[in-house]
């Protein structure tokens, strides 16, 4: 039984990798963190641009912008570079690189490869998942069927938003107390706190569509609302899954109340 030792690892790791970032080859990459997917992909640019690719050609989509930076920041370091070294420095880049002896002309388009970066339109296209959506989606809103010139909201902006809107339709309860959202929230603040009412309308609003799909089966809320009193369905449990310190709700709170399951 042969066995591999760590110097043989090492060559069927460059193979690996070698075969990986044939431009003319279409690869799929499947290995753990830190193993050097990043850098299999930077080499992989980097041999399309030696192969002629124009570098506003080429996209590259990662799932963090730490990613895509990093990514971004490695292939223009290795295009500077390129544009400095000496004839031999830049031949054995390239011969490691290529896997094959560069000719006068790869040395030549290698040094300039730095400021067709530079120069291309829009610049080297490294993005975020969600970056490239969004720009897809500007670019054809009615396609889309999508807002024109929209923004995305963020986290924190995200936040606010329900904050503010909580906020007023207390208020606008408070001022109707004989109103039907009145005396909900007459009923409500007799059961429980402020702050822990609005944990769980977070918790509703940020799983909307199981609860769409749940008022779709049973056909209107208030049919969910009868189904529920009578001990078909309970809502409850959803709010404990997503939010489970929501078993510990304040002393105010009866164990019995529609708030507590």
């Amino acid at each position: 039984m042969a066995v591999s030792t760590g110097q043989d690892l090492l060559h069927e790791a460059d193979a690996n990798q070698a075969r990986a970032s044939d431009p003319f080859a279409s690869a799929w990459v499947s290995a753990n963190a830190g193993t050097g997917k990043t850098a299999v992909l930077v080499k992989r640019v980097l041999r399309l641009l030696l192969a002629g690719s124009r570098p506003e050609s080429i996209l590259c989509l990662t799932y963090t912008k730490t990613a895509a930076a990093e990514m971004q920041n490695r292939l223009l370091k290795e295009l500077a570079d390129w544009a400095t070294m000496s004839d031999r420095a830049l031949h054995e880049e390239l011969s490691k690189l290529m896997r094959r002896n560069p000719e006068a002309d790869d040395l030549r388009d290698a040094r300039r490869l730095f400021a067709k970066a530079l120069e291309a339109r829009g610049g080297l296209k490294i993005h975020t998942i969600h970056g490239f959506c969004e720009r897809l989606l500007q670019r054809f809103p009615l396609e889309a069927a999508v807002t024109p010139h929209f923004s995305v909201l963020d986290e924190q902006s995200a936040v606010l938003h329900k904050r503010d809107a909580f906020d007023a339709v207390v208020a606008r309860a408070a001022a109707e107390p004989e109103s039907g959202l009145g005396r909900a929230l007459g009923i409500i603040l007799a059961l429980t706190s402020e702050d822990y009412f609005r944990q769980v309308v977070n918790v509703v609003l940020g799983k909307r569509a199981e609860l769409a799909r749940m008022m779709a089966v049973h056909d209107s809320l208030e049919d969910l609302t009868a189904a529920e009193t009578a001990g078909r369905v309970t809502t409850v449990p959803l709010v404990y899954r997503y939010y489970p310190t929501a078993r510990r709700a304040p002393a105010a709170a009866r164990a019995d109340s529609p708030l507590c399951g």
